[in-house]
């Protein structure tokens, strides 16, 4: 069931939901929402681009020392797929995980 339409207001990440695209509800959707969302707010609305999800893959931490790495694929990403496990995608995957921290 589908409630009134109001324009102007904007849900990402966890929060939101289109019925008729799903997202994941993952870090990287939420990302990718807020820096569409900051654009088309800096744009004071005149970039009318809808927001797309580009899938860059996944990546899981088991125990240290040892992760799961999906790099591209996806049903929305042009780029070649790549998986990774045992340590070398866990030195992957904390390298990543250290990059995205707001500071050191």
């Amino acid at each position: 069931e589908e409630g009134n339409k109001f324009e102007n207001i904007f849900s990402l990440g966890d929060c939101s939901c289109i019925i008729s695209n799903p997202l994941p509800t993952t870090a990287q959707v939420a990302e990718q929402q807020g820096k569409w969302l900051s654009k088309h707010l800096n744009s004071l609305g005149a970039d009318e681009e809808a927001f797309q999800y580009k899938h860059l893959g996944q990546m899981s931490a088991m125990t240290t020392g040892s992760a799961v790495t999906d790099i591209g694929g996806g049903p929305k990403s042009d780029s070649p797929q790549l998986s990774l496990s045992g340590f070398f995608s866990w030195i992957t995957w904390r390298g990543v995980y250290l990059t995205k921290l707001g500071s050191w």
